[in-house]
Formats: C-alpha cells, structure tokens, sequence
C-alpha cells in the first residue's frame, strides 16, 4: 500500500517511543550483535565483574564492592551521561578520574 513507513512511525509513537530512526535489517543485526553482545553487555559485566571482584580481593564487603560498582554506575554516572553526555560527564570529574580516563581507555 505505499504506507509501511507511516504505519512504523505511527506504531513506534503509540508504544512511547522517544526516538525513531531509519536503519535496515541487516544494520539492526549488526548493531545488535556488536552492541548488546559486545559493549553494552559483554564490556559492562565484564568492566562490573572485574572491578568487584578486585574490590572483594582487597578486603571490601560484598555490599560495598557492588556498592561502588554497579550502584555508582547506574543510579549515579549513567543518569548524568544520559542528561548531559559523556563530554560533560568528563568535564564535571576530578583531576584523578580525568587522568584515569586519558590512561585506561585505550586499553577498553
């Protein structure tokens, strides 16, 4: 009917959608794949389970360990980075984090 596009967008719209894009099947596989197999899921618990486990090794409780992992990371830092971008989020850190950043980025 020519009208694919329209009834798409319309769907999207209705189910509460706050941002739509163009893309193709085979880009959506490949974004998915990297994305949620890759970075947002194999590097975060990998990032998550590294850092807690070397916290628990140097003597902090299981409650703090997850504390300063994944509590700072979701209900602190990614809220900011959401709002305000990963500029900003740079920006607003300490001297220490920024110098962090510069030195252990690459290597993710």
């Amino acid at each position: 009917t020519g009208k694919a596009e329209e009834k798409a967008i319309a769907m999207g719209v209705a189910i509460g959608s706050g941002y739509l894009y163009k893309t193709t099947f085979e880009k959506e596989v490949y974004s998915d794949l990297y994305g949620e197999r890759g970075c947002l899921m194999g590097a975060i618990h990998g990032m998550f389970l590294a850092q807690y486990q070397v916290l628990r090794e140097r003597g902090h409780s299981p409650s703090e360990a997850f504390n300063e992992t994944v509590e700072e990371a979701t209900q602190s830092l990614y809220p900011l980075i959401g709002a305000n971008g990963m500029d900003w989020m740079y920006e607003a850190c300490s001297t220490t984090a920024r110098r962090g950043a510069i030195d252990w980025s690459p290597k993710f």
